[in-house]
């Protein structure tokens, strides 16, 4: 039997890829970028041991000691920061790669989606990043180390340090979508601005309870400075996309009228 994959009507260019095509394609896709990321791994491994120490110079007052429970810890945080640092750099190849293995199944409206929608998403993603480490992760450690140190003199835990420092990092980075996941849903009509703005307070409640359960950090300053940001993200989204659906609706009924 002669099995299509692609083989339905209407995705220009496609071929119609048989099955065992599709996933001598997809592996080799996979080998390629998990080379390039094992070998940025391996570069940034040497470094990963200077990039601790700029957190620590970052973040930490200069009173304060980051300890190692034992010389595993040190090895195993190391080799999460080279990791992780390999999969921000390697990024935009993962994101081609991805889009390339789709693409010839993929209609040209669609192409011209993932190419819009998936590098603001990296972009967004990346300054929300930025921004949690040069205006947020900073104060919020040295206040909750300043809380503590007026009766005793506080060890900070590596793996946990750096715990917290990826969480605030990822978790602003995902909040940073927000405005983005908002725009989708308005402009593709699934859902009205005013459903989001009546829906807004228990949508908060959610977003609270969910990075308090994930939090790292056992008192409840990370998750309100979390929250209030993904506040001000929402409110700010809503307001200017339901102005933006308002205008094109204007727009089209004058062009209606015409």
């Amino acid at each position: 039997m002669n099995n299509k994959l692609a083989e339905y009507d209407g995705v220009p260019g496609d071929r119609g890829m048989e099955l065992e095509e599709h996933l001598i394609e997809l592996g080799r896709r996979f080998l390629w970028v998990f080379a390039i990321v094992a070998v940025i791994t391996l570069a940034a491994y040497p470094i990963s041991g200077k990039l601790i120490a700029q957190m620590k110079a970052d973040f930490v007052p200069p009173n304060i000691n980051i300890i190692a429970l034992n010389p595993v810890e040190v090895v195993f945080t190391q080799i999460k920061i080279a990791i992780t640092l390999s999969l921000i750099v390697g990024a935009p190849l993962i994101v081609y790669e991805t889009f390339a293995f789709m693409r010839p199944g993929l209609y040209p409206s669609e192409r011209r989606f993932y190419v819009g929608i998936v590098p603001a998403s990296l972009v967004l993603f990346l300054l929300g990043g930025a921004i949690s480490y040069r205006f947020l992760i900073g104060p919020l450690s040295k206040a909750l180390i300043g809380a503590s140190t007026s009766t005793t003199t506080p060890l900070l835990v590596l793996s946990r340090f750096i715990d917290f420092v990826s969480f605030m990092l990822v978790t602003v980075g995902t909040i940073f979508q927000v405005p983005l996941v908002i725009h989708l849903l308005v402009k593709m009509e699934l859902v009205e601005p005013t459903f989001l703005r009546e829906k807004r307070r228990i949508i908060y409640a959610l977003m609270f309870g969910v990075v308090t359960i994930f939090n790292p950090d056992p008192t409840m300053a990370t998750p309100l400075v979390i929250t209030a940001g993904f506040i001000l993200l929402y409110e700010v989204s809503i307001r200017l996309f339901a102005r933006e659906k308002k205008t094109d609706v204007t727009w089209n009924e004058k062009e209606k009228d015409t």
